[in-house]
């Protein structure tokens, strides 16, 4: 089956529209445009319905006699210069840098602090000593179980070791060793 398409011929194709204006058309187009810009059904307003219990605000009219929304004069606004919001974005800007500055600061501090500690705890362990920061497992693994568990209330609690005459004791506050104490005949160690 064959389909007839009717093309235009190439000569219409390239023939160069009309540059010529009709005048009645273009006084016609200008003569609208003012009468609606001048107009008060040119101008925009807001009605106020209330639609399944809402109030809503609609620029159509909710029933034929509808009065618009009675709407604040939207002049009353002073002028501010531009500078002093700029001047202010740039203080607050600055405020929020240097405090990002400081937690920053704060963060590497506490992170170094962290990397120390774990360092000091590793080589405690290495050498078979206890020291402040401990965790318990820790402890565990230098001193094995002890003797007797004290819980003396809240986040404290004594681990007691007894060695024939020497005895150790070792305190954790929130789960961290704070001391460890080492009592022999000869006298009191730490």
């Amino acid at each position: 089956m064959r389909y007839a398409y009717n093309l235009p011929m190439k000569q219409e194709l390239n023939r160069p529209m009309s540059r010529k204006k009709n005048p009645a058309i273009s006084i016609w187009v200008i003569a609208t445009v003012m009468a609606f810009g001048c107009s008060d059904s040119a101008r925009a307003y807001v009605y106020r319905c209330t639609v399944n219990g809402r109030m809503v605000y609609t620029d159509i009219a909710c029933a034929p006699n509808s009065a618009p929304a009675e709407l604040p004069e939207l002049t009353g606004v002073q002028a501010v210069p531009h500078g002093d919001f700029a001047r202010q974005y740039d203080d607050e800007a600055r405020r929020r840098g240097i405090a990002v500055s400081r937690a920053r600061a704060q963060e590497a501090a506490a992170y170094e602090k962290k990397t120390a500690n774990d360092a000091a705890i590793h080589k405690a362990l290495l050498e078979d000593r206890v020291v402040p920061g401990m965790t318990p497992a820790q402890v565990e693994q230098v001193l094995n179980l002890p003797n007797r568990i004290e819980d003396q209330g809240g986040a404290h609690e004594r681990w007691l070791y007894r060695n024939g005459r020497d005895r150790r004791t070792v305190s954790f506050k929130d789960g961290v060793v704070t001391g460890d104490r080492k009592d022999s005949e000869s006298g009191t160690q730490r």
